[in-house]
């Protein structure tokens, strides 16, 4: 009994990540690179600050599950790079390209990593996106 209830948990969690996942998904593009892109209907000071908030904070957490360090920290009045690093594990990092491509609206391209993880990254968007 204990075996049937556990295994219900089970399929009941992954079919509520696989919902989650599909929606955090939606409208972001991903190229060879490795890079998830989305047009993101925000200011680019927005998109900025509450990138830099989440990679902070500790709320963008590394492949590793520890916390960035900030590497690179570029802004303009037209575009912005954040660069982090994990200290322990240098091939593990987050890099956050942001661009105006109107008052109200920043393209932005979020990359987890030398190969890109699309899971993370949707999830860091969707984050950005909800704010």
């Amino acid at each position: 009994m204990k075996n049937i209830k556990l295994n219900l948990r089970l399929l009941t969690l992954v079919i509520i990540m696989t919902l989650v996942s599909a929606c955090a998904t939606n409208n972001i593009k991903y190229n060879n690179k490795g890079y998830s892109v989305v047009n993101v209907h925000k200011s680019l000071s927005d998109v900025y600050n509450e990138s830099l908030r989440l990679i902070e904070t500790g709320q963008a957490p590394s492949l590793a599950g520890e916390t960035y360090a900030i590497n690179t920290n570029q802004k303009s009045n037209t575009k912005a790079l954040i660069l982090a690093v994990n200290d322990n594990a240098p091939n593990d990092f987050i890099e956050v390209v942001m661009q105006k491509t109107s008052q109200d609206t920043t393209r932005l391209a979020v990359k987890y990593g030398k190969q890109g993880n699309s899971l993370k990254s949707a999830t860091f968007i969707s984050l950005i996106q909800e704010k």
